[in-house]
């Protein structure tokens, strides 16, 4: 709940300050229009939804869902829904056509969608990636970047040099997490655990390949 109170006061703020509005940028929301109202409306009435999806690369499916909670991460909508005792992600951008279903469902009164992703880097949800303790190294000025902007709410400061911070982490390290520290390699490193520094070092070694145009041997994660 404290996100919403926060983007609240931050809309308010800016929309008293409409003289310098020009002044003020801000990262695009997409418009998700009438599929963000529907799911809305379909979550108020614990309704299910019937839905079209199309992944990247994929058929068009149909699904029967019942939907528990929708989340904006980086500029995406996505919908966490439940079906056949299991639960998916659905991104906006990928739905073909939605509409809300005369079925209805019972929400878990014990279910927290903010724990739910509690364990998780971002949006890419995996139960049989177990959590585990991680701890990453960060060089030079990346030390303070990532001291003033955590990659997770477990992450906290366990030893320092003249150079470097340790950090100590314990997620479930999915694919989109080790991506994040590919993409700062050089200044983050993975110290512990060391299955995870085996499998980034493979993805270094995969790189000529991509060149090459062959991406069977890099990441993949569905869509």
């Amino acid at each position: 709940m404290n996100w919403m109170v926060s983007s609240l006061a931050v809309n308010n703020m800016i929309t008293e300050s409409r003289s310098i509005q020009n002044r003020i940028l801000l990262e695009p929301i997409p418009f998700a229009g009438d599929t963000l109202q529907t799911i809305i409306e379909a979550m108020k009435e614990n309704r299910q939804i019937e839905l079209t999806y199309q992944g990247y690369g994929k058929s068009e499916r149909n699904y029967l869902i019942e939907p528990y909670c929708i989340r904006l991460y980086k500029q995406r909508w996505y919908l966490l829904g439940h079906f056949d005792d299991k639960f998916r992600l659905f991104s906006f951008d990928r739905i073909v056509k939605v509409s809300a279903s005369e079925l209805k469902f019972k929400m878990p009164k014990d279910f927290d969608c903010e724990a739910y992703f509690d364990e998780y880097f971002g949006m890419m949800t995996d139960s049989r990636v177990k959590p585990e303790r991680v701890i990453l190294r960060a060089h030079g000025q990346e030390r303070y970047y990532l001291r003033d902007l955590p990659l997770h709410h477990t992450q906290h400061e366990i030893s320092s040099t003249e150079d470097t911070i340790d950090f100590e982490l314990y997620l479930r390290p999915t694919t989109d997490f080790l991506a994040a520290i590919f993409s700062r390699a050089g200044w983050i490193e993975i110290i512990f655990p060391q299955h995870l520094k085996d499998e980034l070092l493979g993805w270094s070694r995969a790189m000529p390949t991509r060149l090459d145009n062959d991406s069977s041997t890099l990441p993949q994660w569905d869509s």
